[in-house]
């Protein structure tokens, strides 16, 4: 959040946050302390970036709890701080998001997993994430065609927004829909049942395009479980799992080998496996 390697996006950061911090003070006091915490850098001599302490603190706050709802993380108190944060667009951006965030995996990276929650404890990171993302765009002034399209200055890096490009093609942006086809992470995120089967036959067509295979299987775990079991059978019904790039997927979703395992063995019989409890609601925990 708010951190850039372009000096001079930096100092116009700083100066931001100063005016962010002034214009906090016509609010309550639980809003101000809101806009401290989401700036404050260093505790109990811990470091930490935009944001940082205040996630790290909830986490602390709500890992005891059992059921926690969005309410918990951001009340409906604090809304005036996200608004002087974000504008009102962002705002309610997020909080359309956010009511969704549970539909989708919590985890990410190499090590994630296909894993989704009711519970709004595991999702605390993405949504911090998703906080400092919007704050970036509103600060930068950038809207989701500038995203897609990289058009933004140098020296600005993970502003890349899955969640808000899905938002936005969900509501129908045709504009979002024509640029975000190579998208991948989007279009499994989004509703959009046309996309999903526009990339299902890209899958199918690649032959020896290896790496749009890989782009299309490694970011379709990522999304909607319907979207995932659509691509899966694709992948069942016509033998994909004889490329390594869906060997390599297949390893990711299920944890059967890490970052640099043998792949190889993995075959027909992982899928089948996998087909069970997609097919069959007894069998799913």
């Amino acid at each position: 959040m708010l951190n850039f390697y372009n000096q001079e996006l930096q100092t116009r950061a700083k100066e931001y946050i100063e005016k962010i911090k002034n214009d906090s003070k016509k609010l309550d006091k639980e809003n101000q302390k809101f806009i401290e915490d989401i700036f404050l850098t260093k505790k109990n001599e811990t470091y930490y970036s935009y944001g940082g302490y205040l996630g790290s603190a909830l986490t602390q706050e709500l890992e005891t709890k059992k059921d926690v709802k969005f309410n918990d993380i951001f009340p409906k108190s604090i809304y005036p701080a996200l608004k002087l944060l974000m504008g009102e667009k962002f705002f309610k951006i997020f909080i359309e998001i956010s009511k969704n965030i549970t539909n989708y995996p919590f985890s990410s990276g190499c090590n994630r997993r296909m894993v989704r929650s009711k519970n709004y404890f595991n999702y605390i990171n993405p949504l911090f994430n998703l906080l400092g993302n919007f704050v970036n765009l509103y600060f930068l002034n950038i809207d989701i065609i500038t995203i897609i399209k990289r058009e933004y200055e140098k020296g600005v890096y993970g502003i890349d927004n899955p969640y808000y490009i899905a938002y936005e093609i969900d509501n129908g942006n045709q504009k979002v829909i024509d640029l975000t086809y190579n998208n991948m992470k989007a279009i499994f995120i989004s509703n959009n049942k046309e996309l999903v089967e526009l990339t299902g036959k890209l899958l199918l067509a690649a032959k020896l395009q290896e790496g749009v295979r890989q782009q299309i299987c490694e970011n379709m775990d990522g999304g909607l479980q319907e979207n995932f079991e659509y691509m899966f059978k694709i992948i069942y019904d016509n033998n994909l799992i004889r490329f390594s790039s869906v060997k390599r997927a297949l390893a990711t979703w299920t944890g059967l080998a890490g970052e640099g395992a043998d792949i190889s063995k993995i075959g027909k019989k992982e899928l089948e496996i996998i087909t069970e409890p997609l097919t069959t609601d007894t069998l799913r925990v």
